[in-house]
């Protein structure tokens, strides 16, 4: 084999061996970032894994980048006291129809509770042997004997993300990382600008908190549209997640 030949073999293999050290880097930033949320994520290792996956230098994009981490850190260190498989899932095109269910008075919230329901899956189920069911406890405020005791004042509302408070313990910085590369930087205009996130009348983060990370560590000052019910956030998250799970086919 020629000279020059064999020097560029030489190289190749220099090549693909830095290939293999630089992905398992990654796959172990991954791992590191799965396992851990922002809080206990420290900026380095989550600024690595951002600028690899999105392909360029996240603090550039996003001045004042690495202080809003930092707030956001203490934010969620402060007031995120509930765990993430505690916490309700229900999709953003399902605000809406929470919404009409809270004014309309569908769920069973307050007293006379519908009795025959809540002997079936109690007050707050966190699970439904089947959809007929799910059905008629999301209904059961209609059947209690007081038709429009269960109404809830719901409206959408813009407001300001420095305004939120998280209250799930768990914020992972690589589903952050998923929406920028999905939608670009959030923004006026973006897509997930739109999807509204559900709050308490005190303003807690009910659903939505890693869009509402996606948005605090670009710009604390976008107002993000968000359905605000007025009920204290410990008992909206027992009613909302019961809500999330009678979704669930």
């Amino acid at each position: 084999m020629p000279k020059k030949y064999k020097k560029l073999l030489k190289r190749i293999k220099r090549l693909e061996k830095r290939l293999t050290h630089l992905e398992a880097a990654g796959q172990e930033l991954s791992r590191k970032l799965k396992r851990r949320g922002i809080s206990a994520t420290p900026v380095e290792v989550a600024l690595a894994y951002a600028n690899q996956k999105l392909g360029y230098d996240l603090c550039e994009q996003v001045p004042g980048f690495e202080t809003r981490y930092a707030n956001l850190q203490s934010l969620i260190s402060m007031h995120g006291e509930r765990e993430r498989r505690h916490m309700p899932v229900i999709h953003w095109r399902e605000v809406k129809r929470l919404q009409r269910a809270l004014l309309d008075g569908h769920l069973d919230i307050h007293p006379p509770h519908n009795e025959h329901i809540v002997s079936l899956t109690g007050r707050h189920p966190t699970q439904f042997d089947h959809q007929a069911l799910a059905e008629r406890w999301r209904t059961s405020g209609l059947r209690n004997g007081a038709r429009h005791d269960d109404k809830v004042k719901a409206e959408l509302v813009r407001v300001a993300v420095s305004e939120l408070t998280p209250i799930q313990a768990e914020i992972f910085f690589k589903k952050v990382i998923k929406k920028y590369r999905k939608h670009g930087l959030p923004g006026r205009g973006s897509v997930i600008h739109e999807k509204p996130l559900v709050i308490s009348g005190d303003n807690d983060i009910i659903d939505g908190h890693h869009r509402f990370a996606a948005f605090y560590l670009v710009d604390p000052d976008i107002e993000v549209v968000a359905l605000r019910v007025d009920i204290r956030a410990d008992r909206l998250l027992r009613i909302s997640r019961a809500y999330g799970e009678s979704l669930v086919k």
